[in-house]
């Protein structure tokens, strides 16, 4: 995802509850504050293995939501038939 330059797109999802970033993403300057209000999202994760902590710690508090659970595509299949 390193042409990625925001998640405008993904956070107008209406039905989004959970959002996992995984590694580097380049976040727009709104994107915290567009997650931390996102009214569905229910669960947020930021797996930063590669990432300063002084990049996503403050991402993370900001969008004071629960951690997300990873799930396999065989869990998620199961849930949802």
């Amino acid at each position: 995802m390193k042409g990625l330059v925001g998640l405008g797109p993904l956070l107008e999802a209406p039905h989004l509850e959970e959002l996992m970033l995984t590694r580097e993403v380049a976040l727009g300057g709104t994107d915290p504050e567009a997650i931390a209000a996102h009214p569905s999202l229910k669960a947020f994760e930021w797996f930063a293995e590669d990432v300063p902590a002084m990049t996503w710690v403050p991402v993370v508090d900001r969008v004071g939501r629960p951690k997300a659970k990873a799930l396999s595509a065989s869990d998620w299949f199961e849930q949802n038939p």
